[in-house]
């Protein structure tokens, strides 16, 4: 075995970077299999080895390894949500700290009334959201740019919990200002008020889901 040189090294990253690989964990497995598959070879056979590396990964096998990664995502993410609603096994801080937030929120409704604690319910999901971006941006790889050679690898997980938390928020947001709407001057136009507390419930419960899916004290989604 030897070791390969800067421009080898170079040679195999710049492969990498033309399949603009989605995800970090794909691109950190590929960068690993070639360093340790041409490790074994001689510099004069470098070069045939490496152009039998590209074949094997190609552009469609990189894409189909993103689809399969992408899935495994989605359920460790259902995983996480799964047990976040298994009360028994959170622990006593957590049920405490539940207690007292639904004690708040209770509170919340009944003082300041429907829309209070649907912007209450936003407010607390948009904040839980700032704080995956924040402490994620790196993982995230965030950038303004369109332009090829500033495509970055993402995390999967982080990836993917980002996306289902803006798509679910825009749905819930969307039906909060839709429903009450359609409801002004008929029959059922005082159920703009449950209407405002069940979507604000719903927010509350899927912002404790991400709460438990992710290791506060790191940002890291958990896996298990």
């Amino acid at each position: 075995m030897r070791k390969l040189t800067e421009t080898e090294l170079q040679a195999i990253k710049d492969r990498l970077s033309s399949l603009y690989i989605a995800y970090c964990e794909i691109y950190d497995e590929l960068l690993d299999h070639y360093i340790t598959a041409l490790e074994q070879v001689s510099s004069e056979e470098f070069k045939t080895k490496k152009e039998a590396l590209d074949e094997e990964f190609a552009w469609s096998v990189v894409k189909k390894m993103e689809k399969e990664l992408l899935k495994t995502a989605w359920k460790e993410i259902g995983i996480a949500s799964k047990s976040s609603y298994k009360l028994w096994s959170l622990g006593v801080k957590k049920i405490g700290g539940l207690i007292v937030a639904l004690l708040a929120l209770s509170f919340t409704f009944h003082l300041f009334g429907p829309d209070y604690f649907y912007a209450l319910a936003v407010g607390s999901y948009g904040g839980i959201i700032i704080l995956i971006l924040f402490f994620n941006r790196k993982n995230l790889n965030l950038t303004w740019s369109i332009a090829p050679d500033k495509h970055k690898p993402k995390k999967v997980l982080v990836t993917a919990l980002t996306s289902i938390s803006v798509l679910v928020f825009n749905l819930i947001h969307f039906l909060a200002i839709l429903l009450p709407k359609i409801l002004v001057n008929s029959p059922y136009e005082d159920f703009s008020a449950i209407i405002y507390l069940a979507l604000g419930a719903v927010i509350f419960a899927f912002t404790w889901t991400i709460y438990n899916a992710i290791n506060l004290k790191s940002f890291k989604l958990i896996k298990k």
